[in-house]
């Protein structure tokens, strides 16, 4: 056994930075945010997890060869010398603060205070005494560090996921307790689980065998379930009462509330599509497959939090269970979907993808009736950026043309819509509206649009602005362009600043009281409500008078539909000629054009096509806050966007939803911790791109040879 200078080094390194988030105050503050009520709070896991960090970068500095008990000896020194770099920096602040005390000075360090050295103490009466166990905590969790090598990808995947889960449920346990019963989720997985059950025993090579069977039987267990019901007094009434949770169980207060017969209606309907579903995801991909069973594990952990509406000990033993459970079974089953997802033929693989596809969709359109309208807010926030993400991804992701002015094609979408919309000086005919009373406006600005008609010229107008912008820069590449685009977005802003612009722009008061999007439906209103059926007789009396989308929920299904659109137009460029002249394009332009592709009309389409959908992004983000302002389109926007592309992977369609997820819900989580919110983010990017630097969901190369030699396995079968 020896012991490495490189331990030390660790400890020293990682105990600076310890030492720095005790400083500023950051472990005293999360002291007192408890991520299991009562027993774990938010600064035990950070200064574990720094100890273990200690241990395993120790380990890994130590020759291939080196022995268990080495790695368990240098593990330990580097968690003590962490522990005893904290403590040194603390004592040696109090004595600083004791000094400009002295003097009649304000504290040094404010954060060093009696609460921060009862913590290192761990509140002992004796300081040394806490002190000594805090360094033995160090030699424990260190020796434990060290050993997280020896474990596999797996095992060390799962236990980062089921960690991360646990400690995001308890930061948001006040945001979401409220989300789903236990209830449905439990009936949801039930369901769900059935029809996997039934595909995989009956163990049918065809699509079609393994979707009706899950779906029949689902829907007469469902009928089953229902008569058993009634035949137990459950109503509307009883629904959220049942498994104890306090919360409304929606689901099941909607199907019991209806009458006999549309109660069996609707529980036939939803088992059986629920069921359909799960023996949809018995021969989906590996990736829908385990996002499945992830998403499931996730509705019963929020079922249970529903329940106890905080984290308990007890609530989060069965949490963990939960999602250990479902990473064990993931990674056996998962395999087993890929590899009826591989034997399918073209046509059937295409139908699945498809189905997938819809169920999705199904699930973003139920999701915002269960939120609360702050992350129905938050949603709406994360989909403009994914609207912008796929935007950018092709110019970067797919082109490989760094664009880091592409806020300015936004900013152009958002003020095109409230120029269109609004009373100015284009829209009232070259008279400035200012002196028009309110009552006059619509007589004089005869120009003012709705959204519907404002939204496509948003977009063209955004696409023309690519075009213009990228007609001078077709010959640069690389830093160059970017340099270039990004004066191009700084003069975008300074053009909505000026004055010369104002009666147009509104200059720095920016444009204010745009018009929301309106659905009137009045005209066939009448004609519904005549048709004497009971469904679409509501439907009128509902559409009696126009519908203004203001709330953050109606935003969302504007948005979701402009994901939806962006998105499929994004797949079926990255399969196409064009998309792999991009592809060609971002490896090698003189190789690319060597082999006959027309360069600039490739790069002018990239920079038109990723434009419009910021302009897609922009119209809707003009809209839905209804007032825009220059300091809304800095740099700081592009720098978002590219960071969301860049952690979710390079020209990866998936990972712009991941890293649009993560660069802006990860932040709202972090929301109380105001003073430490971004440099707690910050330092989480750092981690995670030392971890993925390729991306969480990198995207697949598409090899011909691979392709070539399927066909004709399929030929010969």
């Amino acid at each position: 056994m020896t012991l490495s200078r490189k331990s030390i080094n660790s400890g020293l390194a990682i105990g600076a930075g310890t030492a720095f988030i005790a400083l500023i105050g950051m472990l005293t503050v999360f002291q007192g945010r408890f991520i299991i009520t009562g027993v774990l709070p938010l600064s035990t896991i950070i200064l574990a997890g720094l100890l273990l960090a200690a241990g395993y970068v120790a380990a890994r500095r130590l020759p291939a060869d080196s022995g268990r008990t080495s790695q368990l000896a240098n593990g330990a020194l580097a968690g003590a010398v962490t522990v005893l770099v904290m403590v040194a920096a603390v004592l040696v602040a109090t004595q600083i603060n004791a000094w400009a005390l002295g003097l009649t000075m304000d504290p040094v360090l404010p954060n060093v205070n009696d609460a921060l050295r009862a913590l290192l103490a761990l509140g002992q009466e004796q300081p040394l005494v806490g002190y000594v166990l805090l360094a033995g905590l160090g030699l424990l969790l260190g020796a434990a560090g060290s050993q997280i090598g020896v474990l596999s990808n797996q095992v060390k995947g799962m236990t980062v996921q089921v960690i991360l889960i646990i400690i995001v449920l308890g930061m948001l346990q006040d945001q979401i307790n409220s989300i789903i019963s236990l209830l449905d989720a439990v009936w949801i997985t039930l369901f769900v689980t059935l029809g996997y059950a039934i595909a995989v025993w009956r163990n049918h090579h065809r699509l079609v065998q393994r979707l009706v069977e899950p779906l029949l039987i689902g829907a007469v267990a469902a009928i089953v379930g229902g008569l058993l019901l009634l035949a137990g007094g459950a109503n509307a009434t009883t629904a959220p009462a049942l498994f104890g949770s306090p919360a409304p169980a929606i689901l099941s207060s909607f199907i019991l509330g209806r009458s006999t017969v549309g109660m069996l209606v609707l529980l036939a309907v939803a088992g059986g599509a629920l069921s359909a579903v799960g023996g949809l995801i018995s021969c989906s991909s590996a990736g829908v497959h385990r996002a499945t069973t992830t998403l499931l594990a996730s509705l019963l952990t929020l079922g249970i939090l529903n329940s106890t509406k905080t984290i308990t000990l007890p609530a989060a033993i069965v949490i963990a269970i939960i999602l250990v459970a479902t990473q064990l079974l993931t990674l056996r089953t998962a395999a087993r979907a890929q590899e009826f997802h591989s034997e399918f033929k073209p046509d059937e693989k295409r139908t699945n993808q498809i189905l997938v596809a819809i169920a999705g969709l199904a699930f973003a359109l139920i999701l915002p009736q269960l939120m609360t309208n702050y992350i129905n807010n938050v949603l709406g926030l994360i989909g403009l950026y994914i609207m912008m993400g796929l935007g950018l991804n092709i110019q970067v992701g797919f082109a490989g043309m760094l664009n880091l002015g592409y806020v300015a094609f936004f900013a152009i979408g958002a003020y095109t819509v409230g120029i269109l919309t609004t009373p100015n000086t284009l829209t009232c005919g070259g008279v400035s509206p200012i002196p028009t009373s309110p009552q006059d406006i619509a007589a004089v600005c005869t120009g003012i649009t709705t959204f519907w008609i404002a939204w496509p010229f948003a977009i063209l107008a955004s696409g023309i602005a690519g075009l213009l912008v990228s007609v001078p820069v077709l010959g640069l590449r690389g830093d160059y362009l970017a340099i270039v685009t990004l004066g191009f977005g700084e003069i975008i802003r300074i053009v909505t600043l000026s004055d010369a612009f104002k009666p147009y722009l509104g200059g720095a008061q920016g444009i204010v009281n745009i018009s929301p999007p309106v659905i009137d439906l009045t005209g066939i209103s009448a004609s519904l409500v005549n048709t004497g059926l009971p469904l679409l007789s509501d439907l009128g009396r509902a559409v009696a008078q126009p519908l203004r989308l203001t709330q953050a929920t109606d935003v969302y299904y504007l948005i979701l539909a402009g994901i939806v659109v962006t998105m499929f137009i994004s797949y079926r460029l990255s399969n196409s000629r064009l998309g792999r002249a991009w592809r060609a394009m971002r490896s090698d332009e003189t190789v690319a054009q060597a082999m006959g592709i027309n360069l600039v009309r490739t790069k002018l389409l990239a920079f038109f096509i990723g434009a419009a959908f910021a302009g897609v992004g922009g119209a809707l983000f003009g809209s839905y806050i209804r007032s825009i302002f220059p300091n809304s389109f800095t740099l700081i926007v592009s720098i978002n966007v590219l960071s969301l592309i860049i952690i979710g992977g390079l020209g990866s369609l998936p990972g712009v939803l991941i890293g649009a997820a993560i660069i802006f819900g990860l932040p709202e989580a972090l929301r109380e911790f105001q003073e430490f919110r971004l440099l707690m983010f910050g330092a989480l990017l750092v981690v995670m791109m030392l971890i993925r630097p390729e991306g969480i969901i990198p995207p697949s190369t598409p090899r011909l040879e691979d392709q070539a030699q399927k066909a004709l396995a399929e030929e010969g079968a």
